[in-house]
């Protein structure tokens, strides 16, 4: 196993979008340099495709070892790389641990395994009407991540939610499991820019609107929003526009969006803009009126800590991670109930100082969160659990002896 003077071999391969990407970008520069401030430079390397290059700019080239792209074409294609090609990767750097920031990959054998559970959509998939494509995508992830979790010697997790799912579903002990939320993205904030006008005029908005995003999967739950605003409408028809931002990811549920909208209310007042820039996404976060999260199945969700870090009146769902992450910091309604979202949402818009309270609850517990306290957790993870194998590898060769 580990011994003085081997690295981490970090895999970011699986980063591919979104909360991947995210989570490596703002991640491994701070992990990196933390490693270096505690006495440990050159603890990492670094595994990436080529089109990822631009995440690694602030790392030393020498520690980073590249492929071509076509191997994360899909999951299914990296794993069969990373099982054919990883344990020579591993042997060749001098690699005794290696560290997937994903719940699926290829366990290499001879060195510390370490995985995140960092999407639950696999695992409740078979909940939700997807696309052909994407709903049998989910089908084989999910027994496979369960399987390379079960198998890793060290599980983070970034949420209890997530953490108590392993121990009950996936039977991890607990002592293989630990808790690292994700961080903040400091340029998430409530502080208008100078060019928040034009952003927001660009998107045709030029007055107040209630805002809701995330890529357009069905857990997301957006026809529930939908349907609340739609009974909103025919009590108040001056109701200020419903604004709904992300990609879209299945086309199935893209097309249930489209056709909720066109069935609730005219037009201009319910609009999907698609994703949008990262620079966008901050404007319309912070000139929100009310922010609105219906999703069922999250991990540690981003765009809840975006909304809290850019100060938003945040009104959610009451699913499981969200109270957990939201704490006070934002309204309840029941899940999948829009006459209660509709409720609630009425009483935000009619308040202005309970949204004055909530952005504050907001900003505050946005400061819970931390890149630089997340990176110093993951590192005191994987350094414990390095010691942790090389325990276990001495009492093996004692035991030889």
């Amino acid at each position: 196993m580990r011994r003085q003077g081997q690295r981490t071999l970090i895999n970011c391969l699986s980063a591919g979008s979104g909360g991947s990407l995210s989570y490596v970008r703002n991640l491994l520069p701070l992990l990196v340099a933390e490693a270096e401030r505690q006495g440990m430079p050159g603890r990492f390397c670094f595994l990436h495709g080529r089109q990822q290059r631009a995440l690694f700019a602030e790392i030393d080239e020498a520690e980073r070892i590249e492929v071509e792209d076509a191997v994360c074409s899909s999951p299914l294609r990296r794993y069969l790389w990373e099982s054919r090609h990883l344990p020579k990767v591993a042997a060749s750097h001098s690699v005794a641990q290696v560290f997937l920031p994903s719940q699926f990959g290829a366990i290499v054998d001879g060195v510390e395994n370490v995985l995140m559970i960092r999407n639950m959509e696999p695992f409740f998939a078979g909940r939700y009407h997807y696309a052909l494509a994407k709903g049998l995508r989910n089908r084989v992830l999910a027994p496979l991540s369960r399987r390379a979790l079960y198998r890793a010697d060290r599980v983070i997790a970034v949420s209890e939610f997530s953490k108590r799912y392993c121990l009950e579903s996936i039977g991890i002990p607990e002592q293989r499991l630990a808790l690292v939320y994700h961080g903040r993205n400091a340029s998430f904030s409530p502080q208008s820019g100078d060019g928040d006008a034009e952003v927001l005029a660009r998107h045709g908005l030029t007055g107040d609107y209630v805002f809701s995003c995330g890529s357009m999967l069905p857990y997301r739950r957006f026809e529930d929003i939908i349907a609340a605003y739609g009974r909103l409408l025919q009590e108040r028809p001056n109701l200020p526009p419903l604004i709904l931002a992300g990609g879209q990811e299945d086309r199935a549920y893209h097309g249930l969006v489209r056709s909720a909208i066109a069935k609730t209310a005219s037009e201009g007042a319910i609009r999907h803009i698609g994703r949008l820039p990262y620079e966008d996404m901050q404007v319309l976060y912070r000139n929100s009126l009310v922010f609105v999260m219906s999703s069922e199945i999250e991990a540690c969700p981003n765009v809840g800590i975006e909304a809290m870090s850019s100060g938003c009146a945040i009104l959610s769902s009451d699913n499981p991670p969200l109270p957990e992450i939201f704490q006070d910091a934002t309204l309840y309604y029941p899940s999948r109930d829009d006459v209660g979202l509709a409720a609630r949402l009425a009483e935000l818009l009619d308040s202005p100082e309970t949204r004055r309270q909530l952005s504050g609850r907001a900003l505050k517990r946005a400061d819970f969160f931390s890149w630089q306290k997340c990176a110093e957790e993951t590192l005191a993870v994987l350094c414990a659990s390095a010691t942790q194998a090389e325990r276990r590898s001495g009492m093996a060769a004692s035991l030889g002896a």
